[in-house]
């Protein structure tokens, strides 16, 4: 996996087949669809490579049996247990507040209608499972802003600029030095230029 980029200072950019099933997986090179007509280029300027064999907490981790919470709860446990790479799950409220959530699992926290569908209030009032904590993403961040030690991979499912600037926005406004510990998953090649523009404007 390679340091593609970033704006001013981000993190990595990746193809990555996210097809994990429990809360912990492990990434090698072999995880990663190269970008081989960029790759030579970051290859030559001595950016770093997330190390092979690598160990997630996917979804901030498993808690209690509970898989795919991204919840706090799960965080900080993953956390107490020695991991530092963690993947979360984002979505976006109908207040345009990013959130730690994955889409499919409305079922998990009582929610019959789209999380696109409901406020970030009515979010935060729920727990999944009926007993974990849910979080903004900008808690997550402050989250990592006390563990400097840790290093995230956000799954937005797909991405576009105002998801990205979403994120951008999110990330600056709690501390921009984030942006070095943080991985943007990009899920088509398209995707990858307005990354780049985005690092240009900068």
């Amino acid at each position: 996996l390679c340091w593609i980029g970033g704006w001013g200072g981000w993190g990595v950019f990746f193809f990555f087949n996210d097809t994990a099933t429990t809360e912990i997986y492990t990434l090698s090179l072999h995880d990663a669809l190269l970008i081989s007509p960029v790759l030579p280029e970051y290859e030559r300027s001595g950016r770093a490579e997330i190390p092979a064999d690598v160990r997630f907490a996917h979804a901030l981790g498993e808690i209690d049996g509970v898989l795919k919470s991204n919840s706090l709860d799960a965080w900080r446990l993953s956390v107490d247990r020695g991991f530092r790479w963690f993947e979360v799950d984002l979505a976006t409220t109908s207040d345009s507040v990013v959130v730690c959530f994955h889409e499919d699992h409305g079922h998990d926290i009582g929610l019959e209608t789209a999380i696109g569908e409901i406020t970030v209030a009515d979010f935060l009032e729920r727990r999944f499972a009926g007993r974990l904590e849910l979080m903004r993403f900008s808690r997550l961040l402050e989250e990592m802003v006390l563990h400097p030690e840790t290093f995230l991979i956000t799954d937005t499912k797909r991405l576009s600029p105002e998801i990205l600037a979403s994120i951008v926005r999110e990330v600056d406004a709690v501390d921009p030095a984030l942006r070095r510990r943080i991985v943007v998953q990009i899920y088509h090649r398209d995707e990858l230029a307005f990354v780049l523009n985005s690092e240009a404007r900068g």
